[in-house]
C-alpha cells in the first residue's frame, strides 16, 4: 500500500484558506479537546453578534456543554452540526444563532455586519485524545478525513461563488 505524505498539501491548503478569510491554526493550543470546540470562535462570534443574548448567561462552560448536546443529539431530530448552524440553540434564558447566511442584498446593515462576523477555521493535526497526543497524522483513517475534508472544502467554495 502506498504511503501517504500529506503535510505539504496540508500546507498549502491551509495557508490558501487563510489568504481568503479563514482562521487558521497551526496547532491546536487554543482547542478544547473535550468538547471539541475553539471557545474562542464560539465567543468571538457571539460577543459580536449577539451580546445581549450572551449577557444572560451565567457562565461559558454553559454555553459550551450545551452546543456540545445539541451537536450529540440525535441527527433525525435537532442534532448534528448541520441542525446547530441552522437552528442555533437555547440555553438558560438566551437564545442564539450560530450563522448567518448570505443575505440577498446588503440593504439590511445589520445583517451584513453579521454575516461578515462568521468565523470558519482550519486547523492541522488536531490532537483528539484527552490522554495522549495521538492526531489523524500516522492514522489509516486519515486519508478519509482528508477526502471528506476536501468534499467539505469545495461545497463551501462553490456556496461562496469561488469554485471553479
Amino acid at each position: 500500500m502506498a504511503d501517504y505524505h500529506e503535510a505539504t498539501f496540508e500546507l498549502e491548503l491551509c495557508e490558501h484558506l487563510a489568504a481568503h478569510g479563514w482562521l487558521y491554526s497551526e496547532n491546536d493550543a487554543e482547542y478544547d479537546r473535550e468538547r471539541a470546540l475553539f471557545p474562542e470562535d464560539v465567543f468571538g462570534w457571539l460577543e459580536d453578534t449577539q451580546p445581549d443574548e450572551l449577557e444572560k448567561v451565567a457562565g461559558r462552560a454553559q454555553v459550551l456543554d450545551r452546543i456540545v448536546r445539541v451537536l450529540d443529539g440525535p441527527l433525525e431530530s435537532t442534532g448534528g452540526t448541520l441542525n446547530l448552524l441552522r437552528r442555533g440553540f437555547q440555553t438558560g434564558a438566551a437564545s442564539f444563532a450560530k450563522v448567518q447566511q448570505r443575505p440577498e442584498t446588503t440593504h439590511n446593515p445589520d445583517t451584513t455586519k453579521r454575516y461578515e462576523a462568521n468565523r470558519v477555521r482550519v486547523m492541522r493535526q488536531v490532537h483528539y485524545s484527552l490522554h495522549n497526543q495521538k492526531c489523524l497524522a500516522g492514522e489509516r483513517k486519515r486519508v478519509d478525513y482528508f477526502h471528506s475534508l476536501i468534499s467539505l472544502l469545495y461545497l463551501e467554495a462553490a456556496r461562496a461563488g469561488d469554485a471553479g
